[in-house]
């Protein structure tokens, strides 16, 4: 029979094994799967794993605290600092990021700073909890510092932005919006052919995605909504 010695380590449960597994994790990918309307085409296109996942119960990972100290009063005060000291830190560094790509929208998988990446889906994800009525960390004063330097709440809007983003990006290289067949990103072929199907559901008064919105920003870098009028160059 083997005795336990009370000196050493008992075999972690798997309960435990599993905690600290998820514990250790990074944050559930939040950007497309916290939203109640159901995802269209253009959350398929650029967000394939995000929409695989929607069907698995999502959640946070645990915040990080502070070392324990032995001034128990002033623990809570020095977390909260610490907090909002991080907050800072990762909206400071959401603006480098526009500085730098001309938005804000942070893809999903971004290996310069993927903490920022987690961070972008964490405030999406406690607007949502916010406009439910749940506790939130996201304060009246953060939402209104991320509104205004032009952040995008709602993950549907930011999804097709991306996408829009992307197109521009190929107009402003190639003079003209007419992506090759055999482009290298088909998902945008794709996405593109999505938008002259919803403008068609549009402008006959039928259920569409399509927006004035989206029919103007799409007009102002000069898309064309039939292809049949397009004389596609012969290079790209």
């Amino acid at each position: 029979m083997k005795h336990s010695h009370p000196l050493m380590p008992r075999p972690a449960s798997k309960k435990s094994d599993q905690f600290c597994a998820s514990e250790g994790s990074s944050l559930s990918d939040l950007f497309l799967s916290m939203d109640d309307e159901p995802l269209d085409l253009d959350e398929a296109i650029l967000a394939p794993m995000a929409i695989r996942s929607l069907s698995k119960e999502l959640f946070l990972a645990p915040e990080k605290h502070l070392p324990d100290t032995n001034d128990s009063s002033s623990a809570p005060i020095r977390f909260r600092k610490y907090q909002t000291s991080q907050w800072d830190d990762r909206f400071q560094e959401l603006l480098l990021f526009q500085q730098e790509h001309g938005h804000l929208l942070v893809p999903h998988s971004y290996p310069p700073n993927q903490k920022l990446a987690q961070w972008v889906k964490r405030q999406r994800h406690q607007f949502k909890r916010k406009k439910l009525g749940h506790h939130s960390t996201l304060t009246d004063e953060r939402e209104q510092q991320l509104l205004e330097v032009g952040f995008i709440f709602d993950s549907h809007r930011a999804v097709w932005h991306a996408r829009f983003e992307t197109l521009k990006a190929f107009r402003l290289a190639n003079g003209h919006c007419g992506i090759p067949a055999k482009y290298e990103d088909g998902s945008l072929n794709v996405w593109i052919k999505h938008q002259r199907r919803q403008y068609l559901l549009f402008i006959n008064g039928e259920k569409s995605t399509m927006t004035e919105e989206r029919i103007a920003a799409l007009n102002s870098i000069g898309f064309n909504w039939n292809p049949r009028n397009f004389a596609r160059p012969n290079k790209v």
